[in-house]
Formats: C-alpha cells, structure tokens, sequence
C-alpha cells in the first residue's frame, strides 16, 4: 500500500506553491531542463545563461539573512518534521539548498541538468572538502527523463525529494500532451522511499493566468528595497496558457555623491505554468492516486519571537470559491505531536459567514469564540494586521479593526506563524515595536515631523484626532525633503463637505481629485486616519472603513520625509509603522 501526503505552499510575491508528498514509492531526481536553458527573450538576454543574473539576482533577493533565516526554518522544518536524513536535490543548480541542507546535518545528493549550474556547487564542495559532510557530498548530472539511468538511488530510496526554486516549471511541454511532465514525475516519485516525502517548491500561477500579472511585494525569497517592476505576458495556444515570461527590471541607484542617472538592470525569464489543480492531478497519476495532499501556503519561525508591540502584516487574496483559510501563531511546527497554537485565525465562508479564534494546547481545542461578520471577500485581495499586545492580539483587517482575542499561551513560547487553505499569500512581515514611530508629546498645530529614510511601500502612518468644534477644513501634506513638492495633500473641507486629493509638484498643483462615496468627518467629532503607502499608491481609511486611493504622482517615495498636518484639529497621537 502507498501512503502519501502531500504538502502546497503558495508564496508571496511571484505567489509560490510548494508540494511536499509522502508516498510509499521511488522516486528519481534531475532536471530536463534548467534556468541556464532558459529561452532567449527578443531584445532582453536570457542572463541566466551567460552568468550575468547572479549579481543582479543578488540584488532582487535584499536582504540575504532574513531571507536564508526565514527561508532555511521553512524548509528545515518541513523535513525534520517528518523525520528526514537523506535528501535528493533533483534541481540543485549552483547547490545553494543543497549547501543548507548539509549545514544543517541532512546527508544530500544534488543533480541537475546544467553543467553549467553544477560548476559552482562542485567548487563548494572542493573548498569544503575537509568537512565530512561535504567529502561526502555526491553530486551529478543528470536528466529527469532518464533518471533512474542516470543515478542510484540508495536501498527504497530517498527519505525526501526536494525540487525548489519553481525549477519545475522549466520542463516544457513540446509534444502538446503532458507526457513529458507525467515521465518527470513519475521518475521523481520513484525515488521516494515508502513514507518519504516529495517537495515541490512550484510558483501558483493560478494568480497569474488570472491576473495578467506578478504579485508585488516583499516575500520569503525576495526582500529587496530596490525600484522593481515585473512586465507579465502569458502566451495562449489554443486557448491553453503554454508559456509565462516574466521581465525583470530594477532600478540600482548610484553611490551618494555620483552623478550618474540609477542603472537599470532588465532579464527575462520564461516558464511552463501549471494550475494548481491541474498539477496536483499529475502528482496524484505520478504516486498512483496513493497520496494525501495539504495545502500550506506559509509556515515559518518568527524572527526572534514575538514581543508586545510588534505586529504580523499578511497581504494576500482569497480564492474565488474559498470555503475556509486560516492564520496560526504557533509555539514550534511539529506535527506529532502537533505543535500547541496560540491563535487560531480561522475565517469561514460556508453557510453563515463568520471567523473562529480559538487556541491548541496539548493536542486540545479550547473554547471557540466566534464572530459573526466577514470582512473578506472571495476573490478580492486583503491586507490583515495582528497587532501584538501583552494580554491581547488585535486583529486588523484592510484597514478596520476586527477583533480582539486574549492571550491563552504565553507570548514567549510563540515562535511560528503558518498560513493555510485556500488563499494565496502575496507579502508577510514582521514589524518590531522599535520599527514603530509614535509621537503624542508635542501635537500642537501646525505640526510638521520628519519621516526617518523616506516611505516605503507596506508602512502605515496613522494620525488620530478631534476636528475642532467651529471649523473651516484641515490638511495634511506628505512632503518631499527639503523641497516645496507636496506628494499628497489631503484637504477635507468640513463645510462643504469635500475632500480633495492633490499634489504640488515642480512649482505647480496637479489635477484635483474630489469624488467621495461619503464624507467621514464632523465638527467635534473624533477620528482616525490610516494611509497605507502601497507601491503605485496611498490608500487610506476613517474611523476604520475604506475611504480612497490615490495613485502616486511622486515615484521615489523614499524623497517623501516630512508630515505636515494644518487647519481646524487637535492632535492626539500620530504613528508610522
């Protein structure tokens, strides 16, 4: 009998799905085709294939230790917890998970199909060849049409199969019918041992076939500052998605000082897409239909644990025929047994739409508590905000405030948080109480503060006040450095009822924008603003409801470092976080 199980993780910016299958089976390694094979672009060069990426690439990904921290627990975590000693990296390019994965004790055989990719993981392997690990260390050639011709595998195989970096996605589909794919898999599959695992670390095109483009944003793999733009194409054949490429551009800013315009860096890269359905069918034929199968977009450590005052921000989308999905603060991620949960985010679409919080310990679910109102929608995009407090977590959705749930777990034992079900995860950070600007001492108007290092996309800045008891109309201006450019003006006129959107740029006002759906704002009444600075826009919320958006006007939003706030308020406090 084969028992499989099977794990999907759907990932931030370019929206990730892994697969991680246990099955009783074989499995085989290797790769057809690599991203040093990638497929010329027309005016772009294919940079992965002469090398001239890596630099770049190095730059797209930012910061490389919370991204190897983050990064390294999410996949650690996925194999230790099923007990895994040997690995088959059957897309290990230069060695970069397979290098992790020996660090980390796992006993790994790497293969791919480049020589080229392979160049650099056998360098690693001879500068570490004093280490046990890496004198041990096999690493080969070979091609996941053929791969049982091409390695061995040890005894009933492998304890895990590992193929990450959306390396699958390189295989095309000449021949029009899959079999190619169905031959790779079937390979892969037999070289999993009875009760091993696959993992298969595969972008979510759902979201892009649907879409037309990437999602922005920061994720587990991607955490650079820099300018980006990603320019998406699909290419249909017979009304079948065939080809996603995906062109690369990157504003890399000169050293302070320099003259120079910022150097902009372009690469394409092109895939085979896979619906997750459609794929899942293929891993079901690969291990016989004996498989269990569980998606789980996001799981990973917390850098340093959680602290009061420091919030979890989850960007994402709700799939269109959703029925559940759910957010877990966690005290570790094993599964046997299961890891003690803290908070239980569980929102529900069948029936009588509600979210459930609840807690885990020992096993146990404690009481449920229960709210019966939604503020997701199926097929529409999200951000949530849990704010962590010392006996509570606040929940924050788009903007709004949601709920509260007592602490039932002490704070100090929670290190984990996991997103799963039927929701695709564009963006997850952790912003510390000392990343947290709060002023409430000096709120005298006019107020102007500065914005240490600019905006940057994903902050909130949050203003609370009072309109005065007689007033006229207040403003509040975010400014560009030293400059008289104004990048959004916000005036809400309290007489007349209006609110106008402007900006003043190079010695002039732009076009107003003045349409409303309501006006939130009373004589002697109090009131919260949150504006959300998104990458090609503010959107901004009162008193907790969804007001408007304002496309940016200004595009280096790092030059935005002052707030200004005039006219008929009290101030009460103002935040940037």
């Amino acid at each position: 009998m084969v028992c499989a199980h099977a794990t999907l993780r759907s990932d931030f910016s370019a929206s990730q799905v892994q697969f991680n299958v246990s099955i009783k089976g074989r499995m085989v390694d290797s790769i057809y085709r690599t991203r040093s094979l990638g497929v010329a672009a027309v005016g772009l060069p294919d940079q992965y294939a002469d090398g001239k990426a890596a630099k770049v690439w190095q730059l797209y990904i930012g910061d490389t230790k919370s991204r190897t921290e983050e990064y390294r627990s999410w996949v650690v975590s996925l194999l230790k917890q099923q007990d895994c000693k040997t690995v088959l990296d059957v897309a290990c390019g230069t060695g970069v998970d397979s290098i992790m994965l020996l660090e980390e004790g796992f006993k790994v055989v790497s293969v791919d199909a480049s020589d080229k990719m392979l160049k650099h993981a056998l360098k690693e392997r001879w500068e570490r060849r004093k280490e046990p690990a890496f004198d041990n260390w096999i690493i080969e050639e070979a091609n996941w049409l053929m791969l049982s011709e091409d390695i061995q595998k040890p005894g009933d195989g492998f304890d895990a199969v590992i193929c990450l970096g959306n390396s699958f996605a390189h295989l095309p589909d000449f021949k029009g019918d899959q079999s190619d794919q169905k031959l790779a898999l079937q390979n892969i599959a037999s070289m999993v041992k009875p009760g091993g695992i696959l993992i298969i670390d595969h972008r979510n095109y759902d979201y892009i076939l649907e879409t037309g483009k990437a999602p922005p944003g920061k994720n587990i793999y991607y955490q650079s500052d820099l300018k980006q733009v990603i320019d998406t194409s699909v290419l249909w054949v017979n009304n079948r998605p065939t080809m996603v490429t995906l062109d690369y551009s990157l504003e890399i800013a000169q050293p302070e000082g320099s003259q120079k315009a910022p150097e902009t860096s372009k690469f394409r890269l092109s895939y085979y897409p896979h619906r997750l359905e459609s794929f899942k069918e293929l891993l079901k034929a690969a291990f016989f239909g004996k498989c269990k199968q569980k998606v789980i977009p996001f799981t990973g450590l917390i850098p340093g644990g959680l602290q009061p005052g420091e919030m979890v921000v989850v960007q994402g989308c709700v799939l269109n025929h959703a029925d559940r999905f759910q957010f877990d603060l966690t005290c570790g991620s094993s599964t046997k047994p299961r890891a003690d949960i803290a908070f239980h985010f569980n929102p529900r679409f069948r029936n009588s739409p509600c979210i459930v919080c609840n807690s885990l310990q020992q096993g146990s679910w404690g009481r449920e508590e229960i709210l019966d109102q939604m503020p997701f929608k199926q097929g529409a995009s999200f951000e949530t905000i849990i704010l962590v407090q010392e006996d509570v977590f606040k929940v924050a959705v788009n903007g709004a405030h949601v709920l509260e749930y007592q602490h039932r777990i002490p704070l100090h034992r929670v290190d984990t948080f996991s997103v799963s079900g039927k929701v695709q995860i564009q963006a997850i950070g952790y912003v510390p109480s000392s990343a947290i600007f709060s002023e409430s001492g000096d709120l005298s108007i006019p107020y102007r503060g500065s914005i240490l290092k600019g905006l940057s996309p994903g902050q909130h800045l949050t203003i609370k006040g009072h309109v005065s008891l007689f007033p006229h109309s207040f403003s509040i201006n975010l400014r560009c450095n030293e400059s008289k450019n104004i990048a959004l003006h916000f005036n809400a006129r309290i007489k007349s009822g209006t609110l106008i959107r402007n900006s003043f740029l190079s010695e002039s006002w732009g076009p107003e924008e003045m349409e409303l759906s309501y006006f939130p704002f009373t004589a002697g009444k109090y009131f919260e603003i949150i504006i959300l600075c998104q990458t090609h826009q503010f959107k901004i919320a009162v008193n907790g409801e969804h007001l408007l958006e304002y496309r940016h006007r200004v595009q280096d939003l790092s030059s935005i470092t002052q707030l200004e706030v005039l006219g008929d308020l009290d101030l009460q406090d103002i935040k940037l976080w």
